[in-house]
């Protein structure tokens, strides 16, 4: 038998595990071997010594390791904070996702400037904005040798948004 494995065996013979066919043989190698029972009786004087140091649990110590856990599951207004937060980072594609879209948001408050003037009144944003793309229109008709202005230059209206309006309507 090796030597790593009997010493293993005389471990778990000394702590009363092994059954009676390994026990008969440990036993029996004990008998024959010098070398092997000198390590077993150092190892019952080992055990022995060992066995003195032991000293009784003190009383109430369960009781004051059962109120640290419990003090700990409380917690402070601190760890209710950061475990959350140390939670966000277990998923990070939410969090990077949330992070693009506020860098986008800002990026385009800073960058497309909107004139307010064209703003302020909707009507004549509006008007601007159909004006523009009905112009475009005529100007591709069939007939392109009319001189003929889309717009009629008798106005009496002092207000754009009449002009726009006819303009946009063809009265």
């Amino acid at each position: 038998m090796n030597r790593k494995k009997m010493q293993r065996q005389l471990s778990a013979y000394l702590d009363h595990e092994l059954n009676e066919a390994e026990k008969l043989t440990v036993e029996r190698h004990l008998s024959k071997c010098q070398e092997s029972a000198e390590t077993f009786e150092n190892l019952q004087q080992n055990s022995q010594l060992m066995s003195g140091l032991r000293q009784p649990t003190p009383p109430g110590v369960w009781e004051g390791v059962q109120s640290r856990i419990e003090e700990e599951k409380k917690g402070s207004w601190k760890s209710r904070f950061t475990v959350p937060v140390r939670g966000w980072f277990l998923h990070p594609i939410p969090v990077v996702s949330i992070v693009v879209l506020i860098a986008v948001f800002a990026f385009s408050l800073f960058t497309f400037d909107v004139d307010q003037n064209s703003l302020e009144d909707p009507l004549d944003f509006y008007l601007i904005a159909h004006s523009e793309q009905t112009t475009g229109f005529w100007l591709m008709a069939d007939d392109f040798s009319s001189q003929e202005s889309s717009i009629s230059t008798d106005f009496t209206v002092s207000d754009e948004s009449q002009a726009y309006l006819e303009t946009y309507f063809g009265y």
